[in-house]
């Protein structure tokens, strides 16, 4: 992808955001203002990473685990789009004062975007959309990974947790708990069995260094 292509689908991609916000509403709401430009930011990092290829690379009859493939992709439109509809469609035409919590969701979702976007620098090419390991590949161990072995998945969960707060929605909430929790919950054990297979030794002695799935010192 050539850089003016890349800038374009940015602009085209945060304009979208606005819009669905109604440009009005972020005008005169600074939370709106830190949550386009985390969108802005966040989107320009995966436009120029090693892993923009990844969802262009997708092939299900590579995927172990199809249907969580399914259900993370449509969350981006439950638990991304929805929440800012509901919150601009809950409190028209004005919108409610801006309280801490809001604030706290915008610091949630900024730091799982900056998680994510981490995790996927660390990966590299070896970032794909869909439950798979390449023999060819090397077990990244660094970074994030030193962390937790599944960086990207806790990336994603604060920043639907995020967007859930600064909203106030509950189909945002619901979903988190109800479907995206426990898909992905379903979806790393499947990983991680592969990955033993696949990986053997390496992969056992990653798992004795860096001892937590999803949550540093607690699982």
């Amino acid at each position: 992808m050539d850089f003016i292509t890349a800038l374009c689908r940015f602009a085209i991609y945060t304009l979208i955001f606005a819009l669905l916000l109604d440009v009005e509403n972020v005008q005169k709401t600074p939370l709106l203002w830190g949550y386009l430009a985390v969108i802005a930011v966040t989107r320009l990092a995966e436009v120029f990473s090693p892993a923009s290829h990844t969802l262009r690379n997708y092939r299900k009859d590579e995927d172990h685990s199809r249907w969580t493939s399914w259900v993370i992709g449509i969350s981006f439109f439950i638990n991304l789009i929805a929440p800012m509809l509901e919150y601009r469609y809950k409190f028209e035409p004005n919108l409610p004062p801006t309280q801490w919590w809001n604030w706290l969701g915008l610091l949630l979702f900024a730091a799982g975007s900056a998680l994510r976007i981490w995790a996927m620098q660390q990966d590299g090419a070896a970032s794909v959309p869909h439950v798979k390991v390449d023999n060819k590949l090397k077990l990244v161990t660094n970074g994030p990974y030193a962390l937790v072995r599944h960086p990207s998945y806790l990336g994603l969960l604060i920043t639907y947790l995020g967007v859930a707060v600064l909203f106030g929605s509950v189909i945002g909430a619901a979903a988190l708990l109800a479907v995206v929790l426990p898909t992905i919950i379903l979806r790393l054990a499947k990983e991680e069995q592969l990955l033993s297979a696949k990986l053997g030794e390496a992969w056992q002695k990653y798992q004795k260094q860096t001892a937590c799935r999803l949550l540093p010192n607690v699982w």
